[in-house]
């Protein structure tokens, strides 16, 4: 079974060099290792040409990730490609233990655990063990068939597909850019196509995670961009569902108090005061998540997550809002 691995990159200099040497250590060599270096304006692509039997592809000009995975896909000469990060680090068994999976699962794509790569970070810890963390651990092994798990991330940092699939379900979808939710789009066609993905911690990735709190929150607020065009191109997905009844049910919650007032105070109509208090529920669900934490590891840091998990998911709420509305308003992406 052979097994070639794609990578989409930009301006990844600084942790590249780290993924292409865990790849030329693996238990079981890879088919092939493709880069593509989609406009980098630093050394992204020489590193990368430093490694041998590493073939590098160049778009001079950025067009996104999903769009390098494609030009990867129809590069690629393997029986499974399998897909990963440029800020990510991989096992020593991953590409063992991904052929090994699809030897013995009838499954037609594995998602893999995605572990910290700094986690001596305060803020990559933070995003470890935050609320909405974007890195899948996989406790327990699952099966997704029909339809997306609502508690269930499939993330392309750590992601194998056999390539007889992808002839059946199509490419990427390019209109993602750098979004997010590309990859949900991408499991959720899989499933609807009748195939099954095997989600596992047995496939681990290292992931180097933000650590400037500019840049997580400007990556939140692009997740929640990113819901808003998996919403609108998959209303029917359970994805959608529960992302359009969290984010509706969040902002219930927030204006509250501005609901209390125009029907309290402007209309005199009879509304309860706990209205006012509302906005103070998902402080109360997320100092509740972060202090069972603390109990649970004695880690008093914990107590400062709170405040930052409030602001991502704000944050990507925002982006939600931002993106929902200029699609519904027929702007393009």
């Amino acid at each position: 079974m052979k097994v070639s691995v794609v990578i989409p990159a930009k301006n990844a200099e600084e942790t590249i060099g780290y993924l292409l040497h865990s790849l030329m250590y693996q238990t079981v060599k890879p088919h092939e290792i493709i880069v593509i270096d989609d406009g980098s304006t630093d050394n992204t692509g020489d590193i990368a040409r430093r490694f041998r039997n590493v073939k590098v592809i160049v778009n001079r000009e950025s067009k996104g990730a999903n769009f390098s995975r494609n030009l990867g896909i129809l590069e690629s000469t393997g029986d499974i490609i399998a897909f990963t990060d440029s800020d990510c680090e991989v096992d020593v068994r991953w590409i063992e233990n991904i052929s090994k999976l699809f030897k013995e699962c009838d499954v037609s794509a594995i998602s893999g655990a995605v572990y910290s790569g700094n986690i001596d970070k305060f803020l990559s810890r933070f995003l470890e063990q935050s609320i909405i963390s974007p890195a899948p651990k996989y406790n327990k092994d699952v099966i997704l068939k029909g339809d997306l798990n609502p508690f269930v991330i499939v993330t392309t940092a750590n992601f194998a597909i056999r390539k007889s699939i992808i002839e059946k379900v199509g490419l990427f979808d390019p209109e993602y850019r750098h979004y997010g939710s590309d990859d949900m789009d991408y499991a959720y066609r899989i499933l609807r196509s009748g195939f099954k993905i095997l989600c596992t911690s047995k496939v681990k990735v290292k992931h180097y995670h933000r650590v400037r709190l500019s840049k997580v929150i400007k990556r939140y607020f692009q997740y929640g961009q990113g819901f808003a065009i998996f919403k609108i191109k998959n209303p029917q997905s359970i994805f959608s569902r529960l992302v359009s009844y969290s984010f509706l049910g969040l902002i219930i919650l927030l204006i509250s108090p501005v609901i209390y007032y125009l029907m309290g105070s402007l209309l005199k109509v009879p509304v309860p005061k706990v209205l006012v208090y509302l906005p103070l529920l998902p402080l109360l669900v997320v100092s509740a998540y972060h202090l069972l934490g603390l109990i649970k590891v004695k880690n008093i840091e914990r107590i400062l997550y709170i405040p930052l998990d409030l602001l991502i998911i704000v944050s990507s709420l925002l982006g939600f809002l931002y993106m929902y509305i200029k699609l519904k308003m027929g702007k393009k992406l």
